[in-house]
């Protein structure tokens, strides 16, 4: 593409050889038409008429500089060329070469992420001007560096940069593509390409309240609420206690020295932690969009999720997944270790709010894909079809599921501006009716043995925690 300069360049490597042609063409024309008139194109011939210079006066000096126009004009069109082909074989891309590079490819939505961007030109001719830019999604805030660089390239030799950047919000993500820009030294031509160089980049949600726990786990030696044990007798872990021989006891849980020192059979007991099997229901369904950007309900329940996760792993609890709207979509069956929770959070990075809710069908799949007794945890604003959620919960109560259910109270997570009297009092009148609403749910769903707990967005992770613990009341895993 031609700059300003360049177009001038070319208009002047034309325009001035024509302009010489025509002096000396136009002084051709008039000693023709004086030949024809019988004139004396002198300038004093007997009788006759100066025609020339008094048409124009200069022209016997004008058509002069033919040659040297010619000439010009030449050398400007030679120039033209010659740096046109420098610049195309100069730009080809076989010959730039670009490597992108990040210190990770996952993190935790607010933490830093490193780019670091190289370009090597391996042609033989040198890339005069070249500017490079890695463009980002809107989400990415840079907060360290440049994201662009503007630079000469020698033949076979590299240059890269290096930036810092940062996103607020979960999801999947890709740097790139690349820009590039392209002009010769005399500022004739440019070229703008675009380099389909891209790096997926995954943001988990944030991660505040999974670190805290961990500090807090740390702070006390290692042990970290959740942690729930029943007595047991026999073998293995935590000592609880030493009680008198039982008929009914197993012989081998004797404990001979203490027998031996009470005079008396003597049995020990042991505690040992009881697991649940659950699975965390995410509902994404369209009103879980509701709400600010990374502010919307699905946000938050995804964070709650993933500290549910975190601490049913740290438990030694089972855990799995199944992201649900108008049907299911991701299921992950129920494990445990730090290579499943990433693979969880992983997941529950990527969904996006879509259809309409019907635990109905969720809870179907889950008893597909699920053979045993589980805990499902239902994340979900209840704001659905009333009676697919009463006829899932009936479905898990026939396969003696206990469920827990968080549910985000819709007008606590709305946009709110400057609110007059009248909009004041209408929002407060769908709250009541959205308060009414919740309740006849509860109504509806207290047969099941379904527990609720409504949560606002500072409540998030404390009802995950209260559903949690409740869970493993209810199912025995917190006795003695």
């Amino acid at each position: 593409m031609l700059t300003k300069r360049g177009g001038l360049f070319l208009i002047l490597g034309i325009f001035l050889p024509l302009l010489g042609l025509s002096f000396l063409g136009f002084k051709h024309l008039l000693h023709f038409f004086e030949s024809i008139m019988g004139i004396d194109g002198g300038a004093g011939g007997p009788g006759g008429i100066a025609l020339i210079p008094i048409l124009l006066p200069g022209i016997n000096y004008l058509y002069l500089l033919t040659p040297y126009l010619i000439f010009i004009g030449f050398l400007l069109l030679i120039g033209f060329i010659l740096s046109f082909m420098k610049f195309k074989i100069s730009t080809d891309l076989k010959n730039i070469i670009i490597e992108r590079e990040v210190n990770r490819e996952k993190l935790f939505a607010g933490d830093f992420l490193r780019v670091t961007l190289k370009i090597r030109n391996s042609g033989r001719l040198m890339v005069d001007h070249l500017y490079l830019a890695d463009l980002l999604p809107d989400v990415f805030e840079l907060t360290m560096g440049e994201n662009f660089l503007a630079t000469s390239l020698p033949p076979n030799t590299k240059a890269e940069f290096s930036y810092v950047i940062t996103s607020p919000v979960r999801g999947e993500y890709e740097l790139g593509p690349v820009y590039l820009g392209f002009q010769d030294r005399a500022g004739l031509f440019v070229q703008e390409e675009e380099i389909n160089s891209r790096q997926k980049i995954v943001v988990y949600p944030r991660y505040e309240s999974v670190r805290r726990m961990e500090y807090i786990r740390k702070a006390k030696g290692g042990l970290l609420m959740g942690e729930h044990r029943v007595i047991e007798k026999g073998q293995g872990y935590d000592f609880s206690r030493l009680r008198q021989y039982l008929p009914s006891d197993d012989i081998r849980l004797v404990d001979w020295k203490a027998s031996a020192r009470m005079n008396d059979l003597i049995v020990r007991e042991y505690r040992k932690e009881k697991n649940i099997r659950m699975y965390i229901l995410l509902d994404i369904s369209r009103s879980m969009g509701y709400g600010k950007r990374d502010l919307t309900k699905l946000d938050y329940m995804v964070r709650a999720a993933t500290f549910l996760a975190y601490m049913a792993n740290r438990s030694g609890d089972d855990f799995g997944l199944l992201t649900y709207s108008d049907k299911p979509y991701t299921f992950i069956p129920a494990k445990r270790g730090k290579s499943h929770f990433f693979q969880m959070i992983n997941a529950v990075s990527r969904v996006e709010h879509r259809g309409s809710s019907n635990l109905l069908t969720a809870m179907r799949e889950l008893v597909l894909q699920e053979s045993r007794v589980v805990v499902p945890f239902v994340f979900s604003d209840l704001e659905g079809d009333p009676s697919y959620i009463e006829e899932g919960m009936k479905i898990a109560a026939a396969n003696r599921y206990k469920p827990m259910v968080i549910a985000p109270i819709g007008p606590y997570f709305e946009r709110r501006g400057v609110e007059d009297e009248e909009t004041k009092a209408f929002s407060n009148l769908a709250l009541a009716e959205y308060v009414d609403r919740r309740e006849r749910i509860k109504r509806a769903l207290y047969k099941y043995r379904v527990e609720i707990i409504d949560v606002g967005p500072e409540e998030i992770i404390a009802g995950a925690l209260e559903a949690y613990f409740a869970s493993k009341a209810r199912s025995g895993g917190i006795s003695g």
